[in-house]
């Protein structure tokens, strides 16, 4: 760990719960990647927003709170309305839909609040809303309770934020301290925000670095890699440079070597797979991968859009069809040739 525990923790304070974020307001923060232009978006998400904006209404809950029922039923309304404005927005801005996940958050923190026990807020949840929910509510009180940040930051898409968050609270210092001192030079030509965010993929990366332990890591370095995949490199990616990086004896070198062959060759060498990984191997990997990661998050089906290699996603594509229909084929053939040698 990175940063010193015995320090006072320095994020954001949650804000009051009775000042939610409002849903469209006549400017944002003077710098270009918290900006949006409304007049690039369509009719269709300014209802959404404007929708969702009449509904949300912390005060009209709050209110409720002596009559559980109706405050229930209320959390119940305003937190689905929150679901599905999130849902049809899907990847349009990623400001707004921040928005909509912060100010989830504050409802359901609203709803634990009125439980005395735990495990009936969980019951609560378990009943009125989808397993697949849970885990993205977690994520929406997460982003509530990094209060500021969250807010000031929002453009950045809920992954970078969480990601944020982890950070802060590893260094022990807050997002705007981390920023002086990588400072981000250029905001007046960043329209669309995109700089800024690979500047923060650039943050995230160095610490990973630094927090793994490899310390001769430096902040161009990082910027370099997190401009391969238009991300932060991965925790596991840095781990198994780890292990290639602890035996070298010139570890600067192994380092620039592994920047320059673009995080290959080095530590994790990309080669054609063997005749020895059998074809249920491969396929109980890509299970296994769709099993584990938020598919239905809007962020990752965006990332895969601009990171998927289409040709090889349309080649393997092919080969099962290809496959499907064999084995079809033969199971057809099989059966033919019982029935001709019960004759």
């Amino acid at each position: 760990m990175i940063g010193k525990k015995d320090q006072k923790t320095k994020t954001a304070p949650t804000p009051p719960r009775s000042q939610p974020i409002p849903f469209v307001a006549p400017a944002f923060d003077s710098t270009a990647h918290i900006e949006i232009s409304f007049m690039q978006n369509s009719k269709f998400s300014e209802e959404i927003i404007k929708d969702a904006g009449k509904v949300f209404d912390l005060g009209k809950l709050q209110s409720l709170k002596e009559d559980q029922n109706k405050f229930l039923g209320e959390a119940k309304f305003q937190i689905n309305k929150m679901w599905h404005s999130i849902e049809a927005l899907g990847v349009h801005t990623d400001l707004f839909v921040v928005t909509f996940q912060i100010n989830l958050g504050y409802l359901l923190g609203e709803v634990e609040s009125t439980f005395p026990q735990k495990f009936k807020y969980t019951n609560w949840l378990r009943t009125n809303f989808s397993e697949e929910r849970l885990r993205y509510f977690q994520q929406a009180k997460q982003l509530a309770r990094m209060g500021d940040t969250a807010v000031k930051y929002r453009s950045l898409g809920k992954n970078r934020l969480l990601d944020v968050d982890r950070l802060q609270r590893t260094l022990n210092r807050s997002f705007e301290e981390i920023l002086k001192d990588h400072p981000f030079l250029d905001t007046t030509k960043d329209l669309n925000g995109d700089l800024f965010k690979a500047h923060v993929d650039s943050i995230l990366t160095f610490y990973r670095f630094k927090n793994a332990g490899v310390n001769n890591i430096k902040f161009e370095q990082a910027a370099q890699m997190a401009s391969y995949d238009h991300k932060a490199v991965e925790v596991g990616t840095i781990k198994k440079f780890k292990k290639a990086w602890e035996k070298a004896d010139d570890k600067d070198a192994l380092l620039d070597k592994y920047v320059l062959d673009k995080m290959a060759g080095a530590a994790e060498k990309k080669t054609r797979t063997t005749s020895g990984d059998s074809l249920n191997r491969l396929l109980a990997v890509l299970n296994d991968y769709f099993e584990i990661r938020e598919v239905n998050d809007p962020d990752w089906i965006r990332d895969q859009k601009q990171l998927l290699d289409r040709s090889i996603f349309q080649k393997a594509y092919g080969h099962l069809t290809w496959l499907k229909n064999k084995l079809r084929d033969s199971g057809r053939k099989s059966k033919r040739s019982r029935k001709r040698k019960r004759r």
